[in-house]
């Protein structure tokens, strides 16, 4: 018996028994395990979960780039990306329930990554933060205003994907995100939160304090992280981790 071959039982035991222990290296390398499976992978799963490639964050032509990576691997670890994209869709599917940043990031991840970047979508929450809708938005309070009134919906969540991956937001996109706020404020829509997702990373004006506290939504939509630091327009956004699916 080669000697990874008993490393890999190792793995499929733990997985077995607690895949929850499982880092996400050892996941990746249990994953690839079966598109190589006789060389030792372990090198290759540490790398791409470096690079935070591998089941997340794919990129096809980087991958490929990537030593010890071929066609059957790439194949494998982009089928495994879109299955796990497809079951995390359901988090704005109606019904689902919003509680704070993390929770609107993986509802919005699936939608803003089947579209061109630059693209808005708004995530449109009933008086219990229940999804009532997740849609193409423009960047206006008309547009945002015209479909709550269809959608029912009390509040809503913006947010846009860049196409060159970028998550934070300059000081004219802040501002105007403060003036649909305020607009549809006055039209009793609260506009929660404003998020740009980045390959690895995101940013939340709302985890940043650069948009206020909805007072009617105060315990209902929150920060799942240590949001003590107050944040002003002329310091550094924060760059939070994407949520795991």
């Amino acid at each position: 018996m080669r000697q990874h071959d008993g490393h890999r039982e190792r793995l499929r035991r733990a997985f077995e028994e607690k895949s929850e222990s499982m880092t996400d290296a050892e996941l990746l390398e249990l994953l690839i395990s079966y598109s190589i499976p006789r060389h030792d992978v372990r090198p290759l799963a540490e790398e791409l979960s470096a690079k935070r490639q591998g089941i997340s964050a794919l990129d096809r032509e980087e991958l490929l780039k990537t030593r010890g990576v071929g066609e059957n691997t790439a194949r494998l670890l982009e089928l495994t990306a879109e299955a796990l994209e497809r079951a995390s869709a359901g988090g704005s599917r109606p019904g689902s329930r919003i509680t704070g940043p993390e929770a609107a990031v993986r509802a919005l991840r699936p939608r803003l990554r089947q579209v061109e970047g630059g693209i808005a979508f708004g995530l449109y929450l009933d008086g219990r933060m229940g999804v009532a809708a997740c849609a193409p938005v423009d960047m206006s309070v008309e547009d945002i205003a015209w479909q709550a009134a269809g959608f029912d919906s009390e509040a809503v969540i913006l947010g846009i994907r860049y196409p060159d991956g970028h998550y934070s937001p300059d000081l004219t996109e802040a501002r105007r995100v403060r003036d649909i706020r305020e607009g549809l404020a006055a039209l009793g829509i609260a506009l929660l939160d404003y998020i740009i997702l980045g390959s690895t990373r995101y940013t939340s004006l709302y985890a940043d304090r650069l948009i206020r506290r909805d007072e009617s939504f105060r315990t209902r939509y929150r920060p799942e992280w240590d949001s003590s630091r107050v944040y002003s327009w002329a310091q550094h956004f924060t760059a939070h981790e994407l949520p795991r699916d």
